[in-house]
């Protein structure tokens, strides 16, 4: 099944000044074997790699085989960071140790493997923690800043801003949607990845996973609150399946 992501890229350095290729890839042996495959394609590769738990303790390591790649075709490197626990999220997010804990691993690990930044990638959150996330991406952000590292974000797609009047909609966006502040987030990150996907699933009528219309809004919307002064242009890019990317 293939997903859609729309990513906005923000005003950054060079690396985002011209249309780019990014790649996502997962441990599976078709994920990496896609990347070895289409790697002269590729300009930005995100690997899961990491997570993080309630602590701040970071786990995780880089594929040698892949990094031998990326170091010789001169690949740009976010690997991902995710943690996907509700209570444990919440707990990282209001937490000045655990922040400060994955702070200093994200930079050492950066450093030691030599990626140009992360990508966050966190979800299963309460929308009455829109806040504490935004503040905590922008700690993060301007410590990798200070650094010469660039930080990215992976977001659930939230138009219309609100939930609708079915009990999945009001489930989605107080427990996945809600929560990410677009605008807040676009003021301290690089990238921003909308995750077009999930539109119908097995909670709601039978349906398309990421129709176009359904993107296209979800699209229009973030393109109205990420302020237009901060991203050079708005790329179309297929999952971790190896499909060659669509760029707008």
């Amino acid at each position: 099944m293939t997903k859609l992501l729309l990513c906005l890229l923000l005003a950054a350095p060079t690396v985002f000044a011209q249309t780019k290729t990014l790649f996502y890839m997962t441990d599976h042996p078709d994920s990496v074997r896609d990347f070895m495959e289409h790697q002269t394609k590729i300009d930005i590769i995100v690997p899961t790699w990491y997570g993080v738990d309630s602590n701040g303790l970071v786990y995780g390591e880089p594929d040698p085989s892949v990094m031998r790649v990326v170091k010789q075709r001169h690949i740009s490197l976010f690997p991902i960071i995710a943690i996907f626990d509700k209570t444990g999220v919440h707990s990282l997010l209001t937490s000045d140790k655990a922040q400060t804990a994955l702070i200093a691993s994200l930079i050492s690990e950066c450093k030691q493997n030599g990626y140009d930044g992360f990508q966050l990638d966190f979800e299963n959150i309460s929308w009455t923690d829109r806040d504490v996330l935004s503040a905590t991406v922008k700690r993060i952000a301007d410590a990798m800043h200070r650094e010469h590292l660039q930080l990215q974000i992976a977001v659930v797609p939230n138009a219309p801003g609100h939930p609708g009047h079915s009990a999945f909609s009001k489930w989605i966006f107080a427990d996945w949607r809600g929560v990410f502040d677009l605008k807040a987030l676009s003021e301290s990150v690089d990238l921003i990845c909308l995750m077009t996907y999930d539109q119908h699933t097995r909670w709601t009528t039978p349906g398309p996973v990421g129709g176009w219309v359904w993107m296209k809004e979800n699209l229009d919307y973030a393109l109205k609150v990420v302020p237009r002064r901060s991203y050079r242009s708005v790329s179309r890019f297929m999952d971790i399946t190896g499909t060659p990317a669509i760029q707008v």
